[in-house]
């Protein structure tokens, strides 16, 4: 499956749960990044390595393993924040909306992501990010500053 999911777009329930009960440990999931200001940073792509509820605020967690990034200050952020005990909150809706104050770990809201296909990745993974076709990127968030996205 290498189809966007775009929470921000408000998919429905149904079409979250299909995209989020494929999520096997071991799959390679991108994902786009915002930062605090709610500003796409660009994409990391990840490695799952677990899923599970965080005790604190009772949301779904996706422990991953960060393996790059389509920048290179990314990179450097996400693999001490998103690694565990931290790790992704896949948002059924616009990650701008999520509350995750009082989460035990450090835990990022992402409402656009895909699994990824290990046979189609290569070397140059980051430096193509922005070159697929139109078909296969996601459309742009409203309201959105900047897009960074693939």
């Amino acid at each position: 499956m290498e189809h966007w999911y775009q929470g921000y777009s408000r998919p429905g329930t149904r079409v979250y749960s299909d995209f989020v009960g494929c999520i096997r440990s071991g799959d390679l999931l991108e994902a786009v990044i915002l930062d605090t200001a709610h500003v796409e940073r660009g994409n990391v792509l990840c490695e799952v390595i677990g899923q599970g509820i965080d005790s604190g605020i009772h949301k779904s967690i996706t422990y991953v393993s960060v393996l790059t990034a389509s920048e290179a200050d990314l990179l450097a952020w996400a693999v001490p924040n998103l690694g565990a005990p931290g790790g992704i909150h896949l948002c059924k809706g616009d990650a701008r909306d999520e509350d995750l104050s009082g989460a035990e770990a450090f835990l990022q809201a992402v409402d656009c992501w895909r699994l990824r296909d290990r046979s189609k990745l290569d070397a140059t993974w980051n430096r193509h990010l922005r070159q697929e076709d139109a078909e296969g990127m996601p459309r742009q968030r409203a309201g959105a500053a900047t897009w960074v996205g693939p």
